[in-house]
C-alpha cells in the first residue's frame, strides 16, 4: 500500500470535541450534550430527607435559557467546581455553541441575561458516527 500511495496520514477523529475537553471538561461536554438532548435534564436534590426538589433545565431552539440558570444548575452536578465562575462557564457554553455550528443571540430582560440557540437540529455523539478508520 505504500508503494502505491505513498504515505497516508490518519484523518483527524473528532478533533474540534477533543480540543473543546481539552479547553473545558468532560464532564462538561456530557452535561451539554444532555440539556441540549429531548426531554432534557432533571437532577433532583435530595438534601432534604423530607423533599426532592426537582431542577430541569433543556434546551430547544429559539427558546430562551437564563446563563445563571444554566450555570446554576451545572453546579449543583458539580459542587466541587467552587473555581468555576459564571463568566468562564459562559464562555464554555459559546465554545460548545461554536463548535456544534450552534447559533447564540444574547438578551437582557428584567435585570437577567438570556442565551437564544438556534441553527441546530439535534446533538449527536461523534463516536456514535464514527466512521472505521483503516488503521
Amino acid at each position: 500500500m505504500y508503494l502505491k500511495h505513498g504515505v497516508i496520514e490518519a484523518g483527524t477523529i473528532n478533533l474540534e470535541e477533543k480540543t473543546l475537553v481539552d479547553h473545558t471538561s468532560r464532564d462538561f461536554m456530557n452535561y451539554m450534550k444532555d440539556v441540549f438532548s429531548p426531554g432534557g435534564l432533571t437532577y433532583y436534590d435530595d438534601s432534604d430527607e423530607e423533599h426532592k426538589y426537582p431542577f430541569h433545565i433543556e434546551v430547544s431552539p429559539g427558546r430562551e435559557v437564563g446563563k445563571k440558570a444554566l450555570y446554576d444548575f451545572y453546579m449543583k452536578l458539580n459542587p466541587d467546581l467552587n473555581w468555576l465562575k459564571q463568566k468562564k462557564f459562559t464562555n464554555w457554553v459559546k465554545m460548545f455553541a461554536k463548535s456544534k455550528h450552534i447559533k447564540i443571540d444574547e438578551t437582557r430582560s428584567n435585570g437577567k441575561d438570556y442565551l437564544i440557540f438556534s441553527g441546530y437540529a439535534t446533538i449527536s455523539d461523534p463516536q456514535e458516527n464514527e466512521e472505521k478508520q483503516p488503521f
